[in-house]
């Protein structure tokens, strides 16, 4: 009998929404706008993520015109919610990561509606691609 070499453990797929965020509606009626840029950032991001069992989710969480100092956000909201209800999101991507929160690295905003950034489960990525000199916050269940 010849013998195999072991199989690699099956990758676990890490299904990904992109938020976006702009604090007012300047700008946004133009055709490529701040969060068409930001949008396309995360995506590249993701897409370099890949190796690592990263997918992009089809639903797009665009918050135009509202500010990042409160929860008062309809499509944030709509994705914690859509995470929180298991609509297969494992991961949050935001760029520029002040994006998600106003104060990066505080969790408490988030953690008010049930959901936080917990060390073991949330990354502060400074370009872990060689590609990327900007941030990205990613908020994963």
């Amino acid at each position: 009998m010849i013998p195999t070499a072991p199989r690699a453990p099956a990758l676990k797929t890490v299904r990904c929404a992109i938020y976006t965020r702009k604090s007012t509606d300047e700008g946004l009626d133009q055709e490529f706008n701040s969060l068409d840029a930001q949008r396309e950032a995360a995506q590249a991001y993701i897409a370099s993520q890949q190796h690592a069992g990263w997918s992009l989710v089809p639903d797009r969480y665009d918050d135009g015109g509202y500010t990042g100092g409160n929860m008062d956000r309809p499509a944030l909201a709509q994705l914690l919610r859509d995470m929180a209800a298991g609509r297969e999101i494992e991961s949050s991507v935001a760029h520029p990561d002040q994006n998600l929160q106003r104060a990066p690295g505080r969790s408490d905003i988030l953690t008010s509606v049930g959901r936080g950034l917990s060390p073991d489960l949330s990354d502060y990525c400074r370009g872990s691609h060689s590609s990327f000199s900007s941030s990205f916050s990613i908020l994963r269940l």
